[in-house]
């Protein structure tokens, strides 16, 4: 049941399927096999390694969570091919939100100089970003391998959604419809990112995490910000 509402949590800009994780005690169990899989321990002993990190509980939870983004794609595509303004106003003022939440989680109350940079970096970046209008020619498999890394990298930072990233990079609505449709052509390359980010970030990203936290929280709430500004 974990794993359906991870799935669907992943789907809504905004919401994190990590913060989901963290809710039903799941997400150290997750990091841990993460890194038991790319540890080299693993190869030489898989069968040894499988046991000890109850792998088969993270294989479940990983297939019911890809259950969760198949059965509410076609209800997100729907409601944003029929409600698309609605959907937007819904979707921006929820980014809005969440990143005004993550300042206050990442200040304490107290905006330094070197916070107030960060988020006016992250907000310039982001405004550049919404101004790349991707077409399907301009799509290729580089750059969904990016967006798959860059995606899933989030699902191992607790409160900071994939999806709100999709949506800065303009890659959202491609990868949802993609996946109601079961686009190979272009979830493959998608997926194979996300396989990379899980393979390479789980020590990188959570080493950088712990030493800028509040530096990167600024950064994405800046990306995240302007992103939902520009939906209206």
């Amino acid at each position: 049941m974990a794993g359906v509402f991870m799935g669907f949590a992943e789907l809504i800009p905004g919401v994190s399927g990590s913060t989901i994780a963290l809710l039903f005690r799941v997400y150290e169990h997750i990091i841990i096999s993460a890194k038991a899989l790319t540890s080299f321990g693993f190869w030489l002993n898989p069968i040894h390694e499988f046991k000890k990190y109850d792998l088969l509980s993270i294989c479940v939870l990983m297939l019911s969570m890809a259950l969760g983004v198949l059965l509410f794609s076609n209800a997100i595509v729907y409601i944003f091919e029929n409600y698309t303004e609605v959907f937007n106003t819904v979707i921006g003022v929820t980014m809005l939100v969440i990143s005004a939440y993550i300042v206050y989680r990442a200040t304490n109350r107290e905006l330094s100089l070197n916070l107030l940079v960060t988020l006016v970096v992250g907000l310039l970046f982001g405004y550049i970003l919404g101004n790349f209008n991707f077409s399907s020619s301009e799509i290729s498999i580089i750059t969904l391998i990016l967006a798959g890394v860059i995606a899933f990298s989030f699902f191992i930072v607790p409160g900071i959604s994939g999806s709100a990233i999709l949506v800065a990079l303009g890659f959202y609505e491609l990868i949802i419809k993609a996946i109601s449709e079961l686009n190979l052509e272009i979830l493959i390359p998608f997926g194979f990112g996300c396989l990379i980010s899980l393979i390479v970030l789980p020590r990188v990203i959570l080493n950088i995490y712990s030493n800028y936290k509040s530096s990167l929280d600024m950064f994405f709430a800046g990306l995240i910000l302007i992103s939902g500004i520009l939906l209206f």
